[in-house]
């Protein structure tokens, strides 16, 4: 078995491969059935989406409390309620190319707002970082109803639709949580 450090440039073509595919899924130009269904691959995606997602939390709301559990629970619930849907709509088979989806456009949308806040603080008013990040962070309804709609065979409306229940459900998980410190 070879290591990654000798695997030459089939590595880096794979991921500028994937990071594209993540990027068209972002844009609404490819689903989720353009991703291999490796459950591998959605592990190392949510574990990377995962960590990010902390260190961005971490720069932009520092003294957030309980920063820990309040990303690994929305994480949690938002999973089991996309896997939910998959059950219910018969579509179970498409689960790790479609968590992989979710996970890896949720990876590369905290790489650009950490990159944008970074870069607006040194740069730019932070009113308007702060508005081009929840312009951002609300396209990921869109994105995450699309991923849905391509995996369940449904129109879009109804995917953002469930999208818009998954961020409802954030919501009020997020609530329990700070009420429960």
């Amino acid at each position: 078995m070879r290591s990654l450090r000798n695997c030459g440039p089939h590595c880096d073509r794979t991921l500028q491969i994937l990071l594209k595919t993540f990027f068209d899924i972002f844009c609404l130009r490819k689903g989720p059935e353009h991703l291999p269904h490796s459950w591998l691959l959605f592990g190392i995606v949510l574990v990377a989406s995962i960590v990010v997602e902390l260190v961005t939390t971490e720069i932009v709301l520092p003294d957030f409390q309980q920063l820990y559990i309040v990303v690994l629970a929305l994480k949690f619930v938002a999973l089991a309620y996309f896997t939910a849907v998959l059950a219910v709509s018969g579509q179970l088979q498409r689960s790790a190319q479609t968590m992989t989806a979710l996970a890896g456009t949720d990876l590369l949308l905290n790489v650009v707002l950490l990159s944008l806040f970074v870069l607006g603080s040194v740069f730019a008013d932070r009113d308007m970082v702060l508005g081009v990040i929840s312009l951002l962070v609300y396209w990921s309804v869109p994105v995450q109803g699309y991923i849905i709609s391509c995996a369940i065979q449904q129109n879009l409306a109804i995917g953002i639709a469930l999208a818009f229940v998954a961020l409802l459900l954030a919501e009020t998980t997020f609530q329990y949580i700070r009420a429960a410190a």
